[in-house]
């Protein structure tokens, strides 16, 4: 009965020797001592377990960034190889292009001298007046810097 209850039993007699049997040094701080150390050391094996845990998914964060780059370098790589071809294309367009672009820009500036003689009020005074004859088969005009313009055929 007394073990169910966890309680221990001393004969009388031996109830009196029993503090005479006890070494007479106080160890009631040092327990208390020991515990306060064992607490200690809980928080601090706590503390180191939520380190670890931390590191842990600090690491797994890491892979998945690894995993997540090699997939970006993957994408620049194919982009880097379509940017390459778009280059050669263009490069081929403009070889195309060179010549018709060159008559186009010599065409366009003929036009625009053209436009800006047309609608200076001095030169329209000698482009409006008629051709003079002369050699025979030739047209001649004045031209607006003082010299002549001869079209002959």
């Amino acid at each position: 009965e007394l073990l169910a209850q966890n309680e221990s039993w001393v004969c009388p007699i031996a109830r009196e020797r029993l503090p005479g049997l006890f070494p007479r040094y106080n160890i009631d701080d040092a327990i208390h001592t020991s515990q306060t150390l064992l607490e200690a050391w809980t928080g601090t094996l706590a503390q180191a377990t939520a380190s670890l845990n931390a590191t842990n998914t600090a690491l797994k964060t890491a892979i998945s960034l690894m995993e997540a780059t090699r997939a970006n370098r993957a994408i620049a790589t194919a982009g880097l190889r379509i940017a390459k071809l778009n280059l050669g294309v263009a490069n081929k367009t403009a070889e195309v292009m060179k010549k018709p672009m060159e008559d186009g820009k010599s065409r366009a500036w003929e036009l625009t001298r053209a436009v800006e003689e047309l609608l200076d009020a001095r030169a329209r005074e000698f482009y409006d007046k008629p051709c003079r004859t002369v050699f025979g088969a030739c047209c001649a005009r004045d031209q607006a810097d003082g010299g002549m313009s001869i079209l002959c055929g």
